[in-house]
């Protein structure tokens, strides 16, 4: 966490229209920051931000690419994808813990931000959980099942979100049911 008694957030867009009015919003409960490229993200990220929202259509370098590059740098940091762009089944390789959708009205990004914020304070296994989960459920939304068993990384994931499903039993109860997957194991 920052310096500050706020959260702080990362904002990645290259709309900068789109990302000043984010910028303002979110900065109503949080410290945010907001850079218009992949260069400007990788040059100001650092270990104090505890939310990147990062476009995944970014001119020069896209969202897919500076991800891995931004998580090696802190992996506690929560990563979502906020863009224009439908999911592809490139999200099951995609570490990314949520994908929003824009345009996104201002309630629901912060509301969406503050849940992702709280995963802060689970321990690792919970996040995966959670994040695998996300992600199973966005594929099962968009793709048919004869097609997502032909992906061998959702299987993967699927198989790792059983495991991780039956060892966290009794903190999955704990959570607020909005922050829960849609999903059936």
């Amino acid at each position: 966490m920052s310096q500050s008694s706020k959260h702080s957030v990362l904002l990645v867009e290259d709309n900068e229209r789109i990302a000043d009015m984010y910028q303002k919003w979110l900065s109503k409960k949080f410290d945010a920051d907001v850079v218009y490229s992949a260069e400007e993200a990788m040059n100001i990220f650092n270990r104090d931000y505890d939310l990147v929202l990062l476009d995944r259509d970014l001119p020069e370098k896209n969202g897919d690419e500076i991800l891995p590059v931004l998580r090696a740098e802190n992996e506690d940091c929560v990563y979502t994808m906020l863009t224009a762009t439908d999911p592809s089944e490139a999200l099951s390789t995609l570490k990314c813990d949520d994908y929003i959708r824009k345009p996104v009205p201002e309630e629901k990004l912060l509301s969406t931000a503050k849940l992702l914020i709280k995963r802060l304070e689970y321990p690792d296994e919970l996040r995966e959980y959670l994040s695998l989960g996300r992600r199973v459920e966005l594929l099962e939304d968009k793709f048919p099942e004869s097609r997502l068993e032909q992906n061998e990384e959702y299987d993967n994931m699927v198989n790792r979100l059983a495991e991780l499903h039956s060892e966290l039993q009794s903190e999955i109860q704990k959570l607020d049911r909005r922050e829960l997957p849609n999903i059936e194991l």
